[in-house]
């Protein structure tokens, strides 16, 4: 006699929880020093503001297009035949992740408008590089969320930045 067999039973994976942390100090304005129930914690400020507004913008990008902001001065982009190609194809993509961008004539476009939050420079910087990572990668379906981690990474305060620690608890806090 064969005995029954149970059916498996799911394993559910541990949930991660993010400790309770206290900032008490910055390290070199790069490294938020935090303590927790566990211990010492060292942090790094700007990747962790990277991973905030990377959820924040892909849960943005699921329900509306990207906000973005008009610049009073349009930033001038001079592209070669391929990244204009590339540029044209994905328009509408970059549309959805807030730069506004048209036709100026010849190989020139116009940056007229760039997610909340960016500088002029810091889009045409980031149409750019999406462009190279294009042309290497031949991005299809991560052209947006390769976009979404490059709007996150401009947005987030950088190394060198001194933080309040007001501004390093909320950083901790938001994280959690």
């Amino acid at each position: 006699v064969v005995p029954p067999v149970k059916a498996a039973q799911p394993i559910e994976a541990p949930t991660r929880v993010f400790p309770d942390l206290t900032a008490i100090g910055q390290l070199h304005d790069s490294y938020i020093v935090a303590q927790g129930q566990d211990g010492l914690y060292v942090i790094d400020q700007h990747g962790a503001h990277e991973r905030i507004n990377f959820e924040a913008l892909q849960d943005k990008a699921a329900k509306a297009a990207t906000e973005s902001q008009v610049l009073a001065i349009p930033v001038t982009l001079d592209l070669n035949p391929v990244d204009q190609d590339l540029l044209i194809e994905r328009i509408v993509q970059l549309n959805e992740l807030g730069i506004i961008i048209e036709h100026f004539g010849k190989n020139t476009f116009l940056i007229r408008a760039v997610p909340w939050g960016l500088s002029g420079d810091d889009a045409a910087e980031l149409v750019m590089d999406l462009l190279r990572s294009g042309r290497e990668q031949q991005l299809e379906a991560d052209f947006k969320e390769a976009g979404l981690k490059m709007v996150a990474c401009k947005q987030a305060v950088r190394f060198n930045k001194r933080l309040s620690l007001a501004e390093q608890q909320a950083l901790l806090d938001e994280l959690g």
